[in-house]
């Protein structure tokens, strides 16, 4: 599912820790102001970078997932999406639902796994993908097909 043909993950904002760190960081900064609270997770939003993730493969190793594949991050504004990191991963089995993801150069801001070589990327359903990032806690993601086209 993972690395699927035309598949990319969508963040599920509402769904993941970043939303309520964000909500609990603007609390204590808006101290009761309404107006100031909607323009604090406001630009906790926008400062969310990696909205879009997106596995590859090569035209050439197409059976085999294990070798690397392409990494790609973006960022969402609207419905134009702005790459924001490019790197390769190596993908190998972690369990039942999971996957170890060992990840290589990435060029760009590299919105996630900051200061990690390697992270486990869990898949709760036929859809949906979970991982959890050193800064922004658990990440819930959910494919979209033909999100992202070449």
């Amino acid at each position: 599912m993972i690395t699927a043909a035309d598949a990319a993950f969508l963040v599920d904002y509402a769904s993941s820790d970043v939303k309520q760190r964000a909500k609990d960081a603007c609390d204590r900064e808006a101290k009761g102001d309404p107006a100031k609270l909607g323009a604090c997770l406001e630009k906790a939003r926008d400062a969310f970078q990696p909205d879009v993730i997106r596995f590859k493969r090569d035209h050439d190793n197409k059976r085999d997932w294990e070798k690397s594949v392409k990494l790609q991050i973006y960022k969402r504004n609207g419905s134009a999406l702005r790459e924001v990191a490019v790197g390769t991963v190596q993908l190998a089995e972690d369990g039942e639902d999971g996957v170890k993801v060992t990840i290589g150069k990435l060029k760009g801001a590299r919105p996630l796994f900051r200061g990690q070589t390697t992270a486990v990327i869990k898949a709760p359903n036929e859809y949906s993908i979970e991982l959890d990032d050193p800064d922004y806690g658990k990440l819930r993601y959910d494919a979209k097909i033909g999100l992202v086209t070449d």
